[in-house]
């Protein structure tokens, strides 16, 4: 269990970093409110 959460952690890293830099590219505003919920959820 814990091996393949590992697995499917590290390929989304790299998504949403890429998610981060467009919301940060397109409205600062939405970064904070959008992190805040994906570490939430």
């Amino acid at each position: 269990m814990r091996s393949s959460d590992g697995c499917i952690a590290v390929p989304m890293l790299p998504t949403l970093l890429a998610l981060f830099e467009l919301l940060l590219s397109s409205n600062r505003m939405v970064y904070l409110p959008s992190f805040i919920a994906i570490s939430i959820s």
